[in-house]
């Protein structure tokens, strides 16, 4: 399975054009949020649909977030 992993905050005006780039080539679609307090996580449903899977992470750093995106990725089946 080939799941995409971005890590986002309030990205609203960026996020669909980022998931609209690799949502036909992928299995899942897995947004790490980093603490949105926009439409950000709206407007990847919108694009994503079911193959969305959200996870929250307290921001500490990029590294941290992309870590738990990877941890995330295989719950999910990524090989």
């Amino acid at each position: 399975m080939i799941v995409s992993v971005t890590v986002t905050d309030s990205r609203e005006d960026e996020i669909a054009g980022a998931i609209r780039s690799v949502v036909d080539r992928v299995d899942r679609v897995l947004v790490i949020a980093t603490g949105a307090t926009d439409r950000t996580l709206e407007r990847a449903k919108e694009i994503a649909g079911e193959k969305l899977s959200v996870e929250q992470h307290r921001w500490v750093d990029f590294s941290a977030a992309r870590n738990a995106g990877f941890v995330a990725a295989e719950v999910l089946g990524a090989e």
